[in-house]
């Protein structure tokens, strides 16, 4: 879908490969169901407010991995964003999580 001339982002503003994750009709990535989706150093999306980390969940797969060698030792909100990826309903939504 290309931006026409009252849209607040247009084609031109927008960096090659920016990602908004609000906009999923932007993205060729969110229209296809993938098999598979490994994120390796799982930890980067620690910050579920984060782009990166609204990005990925936003992706649809069949199977989802999280590989990281870094220990969840900051807060439990930490591990929720690793949750939320795996979509561990109902584990998944924040208020559960933090219940």
């Amino acid at each position: 879908m290309k931006p026409t001339s009252g849209d607040a982002k247009s084609a031109e503003s927008m960096p090659i490969g920016d990602f908004d994750p609000d906009d999923d009709q932007r993205s060729i990535l969110t229209q296809i169901v993938f098999n598979r989706i490994i994120l390796d150093e799982g930890h980067v999306i620690r910050n579920p407010k984060a782009a990166a980390s609204l990005a990925v969940c936003r992706l649809r797969a069949k199977r989802r991995w999280v590989v990281t060698g870094t220990p969840i030792h900051n807060s439990r909100r930490d591990m929720y964003s690793l949750i939320r990826f795996l979509q561990f309903s109902p584990f998944d939504q924040l208020e559960v999580f933090f219940y």
